[in-house]
């Protein structure tokens, strides 16, 4: 068992799932579909969330106890199909790092998802198929699979930084009723938890 799919593990069952949505969880997520559409361009496929752990080695699996924590863990936290999907998804690509499989030098694609998780988020498909819902935001699933504006990142892997993009958001934007005070208590919360 590597040290990368245990910490991983560890993370998911830290993740403080629910709660009031933040204005850095679509951001997030849109920085998860830019980083899977560099993967995708690099493999020739044309996708932004999908298997990717199961295109670059698909020899090499997690520990079935890790992955049995995982599912129980968002079981109980009653994670979307989409979320439970890609932690697994996570986890079998920390196992591939942690078996030291040749990859390409790209971003990992599935932190801004983990700490999206982090920060109380979830994602799922909507009825039609056509949105990703990320709070009370929609992100259109064909974003970024033309190649356009891959190249800059959309979102800092930094909770820090996260949480004052949060605030500034939440002060500036009208859909956040309560403003900065709201999200402040929405952050404590989260950080109580």
């Amino acid at each position: 068992m590597g040290d990368r799919a245990r910490t991983l593990t560890e993370r998911l069952e830290a993740a403080r799932w629910g709660g009031e949505p933040l204005p850095s969880w679509p951001l997030l997520f849109r920085e998860h579909m830019r980083i899977g559409a560099l993967w995708a361009r690099h493999l020739g496929l044309r996708a932004t969330v999908f298997d990717i752990p199961g295109e670059v080695a698909p020899g090499i699996e997690a520990d079935a106890a890790l992955v049995r924590r995982v599912d129980e863990t968002l079981a109980n936290a009653y994670a979307s199909h989409d979320d439970r999907r890609s932690a697994r998804w996570a986890l079998a690509m920390a196992a591939v790092r942690d078996e030291g499989a040749a990859l390409p030098d790209l971003p990992d694609p599935y932190e801004p998802l983990i700490m999206l998780f982090e920060r109380g988020g979830s994602f799922a498909r909507d009825c039609a198929g056509v949105l990703w819902e990320v709070g009370f935001v929609g992100v259109p699933r064909r974003r970024y699979l033309d190649g356009e504006g891959v190249t800059e990142p959309v979102a800092p892997l930094d909770h820090a930084l996260l949480d004052a993009y949060d605030l500034d958001r939440a002060a500036r934007d009208a859909r956040w009723p309560g403003g900065a005070s709201a999200i402040r208590e929405a952050l404590d919360a989260l950080r109580s938890r």
